[in-house]
């Protein structure tokens, strides 16, 4: 009604080119003075999931999941996907001792968090279509450029699964530079020496590249495009979804769908997000 004060929601999200419009103000939220903050995924999805810092939060649909299979999630997911990404990208090793996907089984990864949207989806595709299952893999977590980052949630991994944390003071891209790790798992690249271009033609041999691009050959990359994967943003698998804070329970979750049409593909992806 006119006069009517409008209600003051906090929103956090990306800069994407699809809440653009939001954020200039060309489209407004009816009844709503929104308070709109673009953050990077790390922090928004920590102080979401910790503090419950926003009213309404892009939120990791992994970490959605497991807290909403517990009872405790303090948002309500609805079926808006902000970011969208292939994630076989996610996956880099080091040149000298991984040729293929195979060779991890045994291996030490890196990684910054378990439970990560992006690795649900790089763990299943590692299984389903290349037989390393979480169990083959020693895992060791740390921040990608600051060490000590901790899991945003609590987790009860399977018995089989092995989780370390990496030694104080060290990030998971010094540990791949050093090879005290034979690959690393994020959603960007890792950082530092270790992120040096695999084709450069001075590379020491602990150089990095995307391990599924590389196991595919030179063909798997557009000619003239650069030789470190890029992440391409284009409808695919590992997804962020539109939260919004709330108490009452959610009748169902909508689960995103498979990179193939197989339903035993299907069935097995879904399976891998509860590793």
């Amino acid at each position: 009604p006119p006069g009517m004060a409008k209600l003051q929601l906090s929103v956090a999200m990306g800069d994407y080119d699809r809440t653009r419009a939001l954020l200039d103000g060309s489209v407004q939220i009816d009844g709503v003075d929104p308070v709109y903050m673009t953050l990077n995924p790390e922090e928004m999805f920590f102080r979401a999931m910790r503090s419950m810092d926003f009213d309404i939060s892009e939120l990791s649909f992994s970490s959605y999941l497991v807290k909403h299979s517990k009872g405790d999630c303090p948002y309500i997911a609805v079926p808006v996907f902000l970011s969208r990404a292939f994630r076989h990208t996610s996956i880099y090793v080091r040149k000298d001792r991984i040729k293929r996907p195979e060779d991890l089984q045994g291996k030490r990864v890196g990684l910054p968090e378990y439970q990560l949207t992006a690795h649900v989806w790089a763990r299943a595709i590692l299984q389903d279509d290349y037989g390393v299952r979480p169990s083959d893999v020693t895992w060791v977590r740390g921040g990608i450029d600051t060490p000590g980052r901790p899991e945003k949630i609590k987790l009860q991994l399977p018995p089989d699964v092995r989780m370390e944390s990496a030694p104080e003071g060290a990030t998971i891209s010094d540990l791949l530079d050093r090879g005290e790790i034979d690959g690393f798992m994020a959603p960007r690249p890792p950082s530092g020496a270790a992120a040096k271009n695999a084709s450069s033609l001075d590379a020491p041999p602990y150089t990095v590249e995307s391990l599924i691009s590389a196991s595919r050959g030179p063909a798997a990359l557009a000619p003239g495009a650069p030789s470190s994967p890029t992440r391409i943003p284009v409808a695919a698998s590992a997804r962020t979804s539109l939260s919004v804070r709330g108490t009452r329970p959610l009748e169902s979750v909508m689960c995103p769908p498979s990179l193939r049409s197989s339903p035993g593909r299907r069935d097995s992806r879904a399976r891998a997000a509860h590793c």
